[in-house]
């Protein structure tokens, strides 16, 4: 029953969300953002979505999580994966499998990290030129996306860090 709902979330988190890189965003510059709704989990607060032209934009990371997947970026792409766990090895892998899998996870995790850092700076530059507070708070709420974004990454990365020591 667990794999359905996790399946169900993993295929609704496709159908309302969209990625974080710079060529879907660059369709959402200038729109205003309508509208915030939280993200829950039977009862428990995962995130929130934004709401942009009557589409939600759920946080993929958060929901995929809470449904039991560890979620990476590659490649201008969503990755979600199985958990792997230090006690239980995944679909017959050995534990260096393992463990490059989860390094593997870490360098994809920190590539996003980068990534998100340079856009705070790109879009602090553009803000230095705005002159309407409109045109800042949009830059300004992008910016604070992204360093959730940062942040989330960080949790992810420490939790791969704890898979891996367990593995050692």
């Amino acid at each position: 029953m667990k794999k359905y709902i996790a399946g169900f979330l993993a295929g609704a988190v496709f159908v309302l969300s969209a990625t974080a890189f710079a060529d879907d965003i660059k369709s959402l510059v200038g729109k205003k953002i309508q509208g915030e709704a939280a993200v829950e989990l039977n009862g428990q607060a995962l995130d929130t979505a934004i709401i942009v032209d009557g589409k939600s934009y759920a946080p993929v990371r958060a929901i995929g999580e809470a449904a039991g997947y560890d979620v990476s970026m590659q490649n201008k792409k969503i990755i979600l994966d199985e958990k792997v766990s230090a006690t239980t090895p995944g679909k017959g892998q050995s534990v260096e499998e393992q463990k490059a899998k989860i390094e593997e996870r870490i360098k994809s995790n920190n590539e996003a990290r980068k990534v998100y850092e340079d856009k705070i700076v790109y879009n602090e530059k553009i803000i230095e030129g705005l002159t309407t507070q409109a045109e800042k708070e949009f830059y300004l709420a992008a910016i604070e996306s992204y360093k959730s974004n940062i942040k989330t990454l960080d949790e992810g990365n420490a939790k791969l860090e704890a898979q891996l020591a367990a593995l050692k």
